[in-house]
């Protein structure tokens, strides 16, 4: 399966989509919009021979994490030992779980998060965006507003826009949520004619913003309603009217 490509699987399970991103973690979002979020650890070797794994033929680890979000009851860890192979286990081990001090490890992914860090959230320190996080849940725009505010932010208002448009270029993310609503950004500032899309704004007063990129051009802005489902631009340390 391809990383963009859809799965059927037990149970009505639909895997839409899997992403790896640069901060130890896999993202695998499934039907209805959740994400599953798989977490780099290290296990002892001595210890995942107490089990006999589930073996599977792939060569990408996006693959092992799709393959293991069909049996989430049972799968709770995986490891890819070689080029070719996903090796499945019923072991909860936390993330960034070390034993060098014990013997050989080997690399994994693990659904248990690291419970002593204060947030789950790799937010990004960017210099001309500051410290964001996109996020791949599909929420409404109030939704997708409360969980950045859940997380110590806000959604994200551009300062730089050029800048903006380059960073959700070199994502995978060709729509998302940004903090726009009324034509206007959460702070205050009217989207300029620059920043919109072709013939938008051309819904209601009431609606909502989202960056969308059209045919490979830069991603810009355009309204739709607000109760529409997208992923989510958060910003860390900031907070709107």
């Amino acid at each position: 399966m391809s990383a963009g490509g859809v799965l059927l699987l037990p149970r009505l399970l639909v895997v839409v989509w899997g992403l790896l991103l640069p901060h130890s973690l896999l993202l695998v979002q499934v039907s209805g919009g959740e994400v599953m979020t798989w977490y780099k650890t290290q296990v002892s070797k001595d210890k995942l021979q107490t089990q006999t794994p589930t073996d599977i033929t792939s060569n990408r680890i996006i693959e092992c994490a799709v393959m293991a979000s069909q049996n989430p009851g049972t799968r709770h860890l995986f490891c890819h030992p070689d080029a070719a192979t996903c090796s499945f286990y019923d072991l909860k081990v936390e993330a960034g779980h070390k034993d060098s001090a014990i013997g050989p490890v080997q690399d994994c992914w693990t659904r248990h998060p690291n419970e002593s860090e204060a947030s789950s959230v790799p937010f990004a320190d960017l210099v001309a965006q500051g410290c964001v996080f996109l996020n791949p849940t599909l929420r409404t725009f109030d939704e997708a507003r409360s969980f950045c505010q859940s997380e110590g932010g806000d959604m994200y208002v551009a300062g730089d826009f050029t800048g903006l448009q380059q960073y959700l270029g070199a994502n995978t993310y060709s729509q998302v949520w940004v903090g726009g609503k009324n034509q206007v950004w959460l702070d205050g500032r009217s989207v300029t004619e620059d920043e919109w899309g072709t013939n938008d704004p051309d819904g209601g007063p009431n609606d909502c913003i989202r960056m969308r990129e059209m045919n490979g051009d830069p991603h810009l802005m355009m309204d739709i309603g607000c109760d529409t489902g997208y992923p989510v631009m958060c910003q860390k340390g900031v907070a709107f009217p």
